[in-house]
């Protein structure tokens, strides 16, 4: 998911001064709800990466939804290190000064889907031809005034969410509609199917379940609405007990999946001064499901683990991210909130490593240039691949965080690359879909 924000009022930024030396507390920091607070001061700490636990390298062969799959846990999957473009096809309009694209591509079988940012849906075979397409939101006489959506496919249906609050199931085949519902909200998280059920989440504070066969809306959930949260945010996570909802407000609620009653919900909340962003406590990622944990961040320099089953805060460390937070083996990795790669311990919340990545092009001497964004990380044949606006594709050394190897792109990336059959698929600014091998 891209950094971007809906601002429902304006923001007056305030500058905070500071005087005298702080000479902070000994011992170790508690959070409110008893967690262990890891404070990025003391994570640097660490002089040497400890070993690198990663899971064995398997082949996949579907990446169903953003994340992968309904917990957003997709492993280490298999792919070559020499990948070169093998084709590029034109899927819709890409980027631009009013909407951008949000979703990645999604596989299952032999079709790719894909949205663009004016919510056309393009369905494409694996060398790249379109085999349809359909604009989910033709209704609406200006496609600008929203953008955002996701995608997730099960069986036979393509389930689509829009900025402009409807979900959508289509057919696979040949993209005709099997029903529509209007949410009446906004912001198009991504969806998020598990069996029957499709599960869905506003940027204004509720979320639902709809059953996949009908589109009727089987319960409801409501939170806390906010004034200003990410458009096209992060979507459920959904095991085999509960859904969890990310909302706008920084809050993940956990329900029961089939029948909606809350379990627990927990607050991420944060700050990183001097940034416009840092104020936003809206998740930045999906929350990931990796056994009975899960993991999220925000982009206010936030990021924890959860108990599933009790809500309980495990520990909170002082580090948000960008995107999706990666989680495999030992370790996570993130684009962070200030612009790094970085390799957070699973178990404690401590940082590893921390890589710089490229923030901007120079303008001039008072002037910054055009901010790059960097998509992902996933985890690839032993190796950390961003995709980003600068059009490349870095690959780092997942254990020590060196840059290894740096492959072009005809033009920057919209999306978070996914890697399916050992293929790597990423959607550009331009708007068109890219296969490297």
């Amino acid at each position: 998911m891209k950094v971007r924000a809906v601002l429902y009022i304006g923001l007056t930024i305030l500058a905070v001064g500071c005087s005298g030396k702080d000479t902070g507390l000994d011992g170790e920091r508690k959070m409110p709800d008893g967690s262990v607070f890891v404070d990025s001061k003391a994570q640097f700490l660490v002089k040497s990466p400890p070993a690198l636990d990663l899971p064995n390298v398997h082949s996949n062969t579907e990446w169903t939804h953003q994340g992968g799959n309904a917990q957003h846990y997709s492993g280490h999957v298999a792919l070559s290190s020499d990948l070169t473009l093998q084709w590029a096809t034109a899927i819709g309009q890409g980027d631009n000064r009013r909407s951008e694209i949000s979703a990645s591509p999604i596989i299952q079988g032999d079709r790719i889907f894909t949205l663009d940012s004016q919510s056309l849906v393009t369905a494409l075979r694996l060398d790249g031809s379109v085999i349809w397409q359909r604009n989910v939101s033709e209704a609406y006489s200006d496609v600008n005034e929203a953008f955002g959506g996701g995608l997730a496919v099960q069986g036979n249906k393509l389930f689509v969410t829009t900025g402009f609050g409807t979900v959508l199931a289509l057919s696979v085949s040949s993209g005709e509609g099997y029903w529509e519902q209007d949410l009446a909200s906004f912001g198009g998280a991504s969806p998020t199917v598990f069996d029957d059920l499709l599960y869905v989440s506003a940027r204004d504070g509720a979320a639902w379940a709809i059953e996949t066969s009908t589109g009727r809306i089987k319960w409801q959930v409501v939170g806390q609405s906010v004034q200003s949260s990410y458009t096209g945010g992060p979507g459920a996570a959904v095991s085999d007990k509960y859904a969890l909802f990310p909302f706008g407000s920084g809050d993940l609620v956990a329900a029961f999946r089939l029948g909606g009653q809350r379990s627990w919900s927990s607050i991420l909340s944060g700050a990183r001064l001097g940034r416009a962003r840092g104020q936003v406590q809206d998740l930045t990622g999906q929350p990931v499901i990796e056994g009975s944990v899960v993991y999220l961040a925000n982009s206010s320099g936030r990021m924890a683990a959860i108990d599933l089953d009790t809500g309980l805060r495990l520990w909170t460390a002082n580090q948000g991210s960008q995107d999706d937070i990666f989680v495999v083996g030992s370790s996570l990795f993130a684009v962070s909130d200030e612009n790094n790669l970085i390799r957070v311990s699973k178990a404690d919340g401590k940082l590893v490593w921390s890589t710089p990545l490229p923030q901007s092009t120079q303008a001039s001497m008072l002037r910054r240039g055009k901010t790059f964004v960097h998509h992902g990380p996933i985890l690839s044949g032993g190796r950390l691949l961003l995709a980003s606006s600068d059009a490349l594709i870095r690959q780092f050394d997942p254990a020590n965080g060196d840059l290894i190897k740096i492959i072009e792109m005809p033009s920057g990336a919209a999306s978070a690359p996914i890697v399916v059959g050992g293929t790597l698929y990423v959607l550009s600014t331009k708007g068109n879909l890219l296969a490297f091998r």
